[in-house]
């Protein structure tokens, strides 16, 4: 190069952000192809220029930067999803949520949609499309589907929507292998899951992530999960899972709301006072409302829990 004199600008972001004012992810991994300038040079400068558009106080950390020679072929993957969060979901309604327990009653009207964001990480173009391999609990095949192709240039990427959907007519456990492919590259496989049953719909895996108070001395809480309902059902309980650190003796409660995209959660119904006993923690507990409760195809509801100050 010229040792500084001339520089070339990469936008890594602008007044829109990513894409909410200057928020970012944490980290927030992000790869520019510099190879118009840097390429067949002996030696190269790069700066970072932090601009906070007249958001007092923002700021950048920056760490990890790399300067790589990008192969020929080379493909990855991210994102991938089983409930239409990308594009489906216009077409489905609701949020595309995975729902990592799903009964057959919301199926018919709302079946695994599969996508992924597919990235060209080399030089030479792909022509792009995603696989996807359903099976069983034992990961026998049931089914194959796969998207449209789609031509990436270098560094380019794009949505890959599979053509076709997933209705399950029996409940159980299935598998999504999913893979981007292309006619030089592939991507690796993400594996997701789904678990089809009778009455229980959730998104937690059966697994905790966190937990947080919703009472204590300088005031209660109702914390709350939606939930897109597609078909007309009857919600009976609300499953609640009590941390290790909850104070035994507490007393907690379900609430239902319905969720208003243009204000605030509407009140429905809340159930009876559950005292918490030392055989709770750290274990799900149902909390039953004291009768059914007419849910709505079409409409967005709020699971919750609260408790006392």
């Amino acid at each position: 190069g010229d040792n500084g004199v001339t520089w070339t600008d990469f936008d890594i972001t602008d007044q829109s952000g990513y894409p909410n004012l200057q928020n970012s992810g944490n980290p927030e991994i992000t790869t520019f192809n510099i190879s118009s300038v840097a390429g067949g040079q002996s030696s190269v400068l790069v700066q970072f220029y932090y601009n906070d558009n007249d958001i007092w106080a923002w700021y950048w950390a920056i760490d990890d930067v790399r300067i790589t020679e990008l192969p020929n072929n080379s493909l990855v993957m991210f994102d991938a999803v089983h409930g239409g969060w990308w594009e489906s979901y216009q077409t489905y309604g609701g949020s595309g949520y995975n729902y990592s327990y799903k009964p057959l009653s919301q199926m018919s009207n709302n079946p695994y949609a599969f996508e992924s964001v597919i990235k060209n990480n080399g030089i030479n173009p792909q022509n792009t499309q995603l696989d996807v391999i359903v099976t069983n609990s034992s990961f026998q095949p049931i089914s194959i589907y796969n998207s449209n192709n789609i031509l990436l240039s270098a560094t380019a990427q794009d949505t890959f929507v599979c053509n076709q959907t997933f209705l399950p007519i029996d409940t159980g456990s299935y598998n999504f292998l999913m893979q981007g492919i292309s006619d030089s590259a592939v991507t690796s496989i993400d594996t997701l899951s789904s678990v089809v049953t009778n009455n229980l719909y959730g998104r937690d895996d059966n697994v905790p992530d966190g937990a947080w108070r919703v009472g204590r001395t300088c005031g209660s809480m109702v914390l709350g999960v939606s939930y897109d309902i597609y078909s007309n059902d009857d919600l009976y309980n609300i499953q609640v899972h009590i941390d290790n650190s909850s104070v035994i003796g507490t007393h907690i409660y379900a609430q239902l709301y319905e969720i208003d995209p243009l204000g605030d959660p509407i009140y429905m119904a809340q159930s009876d006072d559950y005292t918490i006993y030392s055989s709770d923690l750290g274990n799900w507990k149902t909390i039953s409302f004291n009768q059914p409760i007419s849910l709505y195809g079409g409409i967005s509801y709020l699971a919750a829990v609260g408790g006392y100050a």
